[in-house]
């Protein structure tokens, strides 16, 4: 064989080789290189810098697992920017429209499934005694943070009716948890119960519907991810309760 041939088969193979390696599903979650802690990260000094930084690129974003997708967005160095805002919802939109993660997370089919399987792993109760009100409250809030992704219509959507009724089966574990347990407030509580009636409306629960419809309190509060107080908190998880005798 001519040299020069030898020489483009070889050429031809590495291309291939590379294309498939590229090609490769990431298992992964994708590693922020610049995040709170790291010293990049005191050099950036507005807000519209720190977003750019934590942008993952498309090549990477295209080949993540949705598994992997979903643990990447939960690390997000600005996920808990939503609490910031007195809108939560308003704020989990903003955290939303600004990270490329999340906007490929709400694309995929299968994101509901992944994310309802992660909130069985976060149990409210599996934290340390000895933990830093600073890193309490990180853990309580990400577990809200993923209970307003939860609620996300596109997730629900995405879910078959048994995924639906477990995820309810969860939010209301989640909130009997978090009330017995004094590192959560009404704002933690409130969160379980909102997601609970969340899959309640897509799914159509008459019971929840007429309340909803009789008291535009409570709808107004369910709308904006904000139970006002522990008499809402209370009825929306009674209604959930009913849910589940009612559809086993």
């Amino acid at each position: 064989m001519h040299p020069r041939t030898v020489l483009w088969v070889v050429v031809l193979i590495f291309g291939i080789c590379l294309s498939s390696a590229l090609a490769q599903p990431i298992s992964s979650p994708y590693k922020f290189p610049t995040r709170v802690g790291m010293p990049g990260w005191k050099s950036l000094n507005t807000l519209a810098e720190k977003l750019a930084a934590c942008q993952i690129p498309q090549d990477t974003l295209q080949r993540l697992s949705t598994e992997a997708l979903v643990q990447t967005c939960l690390d997000y160095p600005m996920f808990l920017l939503y609490s910031a805002y007195t809108d939560s919802l308003g704020g989990m939109a903003r955290v939303i429209s600004g990270f490329n993660g999340m906007q490929e997370l709400l694309r995929r089919k299968d994101a509901g499934s992944f994310l309802v399987k992660k909130y069985l792993e976060y149990d409210p109760l599996a934290h340390d005694e000895n933990w830093s009100d600073d890193k309490m409250g990180e853990f309580s809030l990400k577990l809200d943070g993923l209970e307003r992704l939860l609620g996300h219509d596109s997730i629900l959507t995405s879910l078959q009716a048994d995924e639906r009724r477990n995820l309810l089966s969860l939010a209301v574990d989640r909130f009997k948890k978090k009330v017995q347990d004094r590192n959560y407030g009404l704002f933690d509580a409130g969160s379980s119960a909102w997601l609970a009636g969340r899959v309640m409306i897509h799914e159509h629960f008459d019971e929840l519907i007429a309340a909803l419809k009789a008291d535009d309190r409570l709808s107004d509060a369910m709308a904006r991810c904000m139970l006002p107080g522990k008499e809402e908190i209370d009825e929306i998880v009674r209604h959930a309760d009913n849910f589940l005798k009612i559809k086993p």
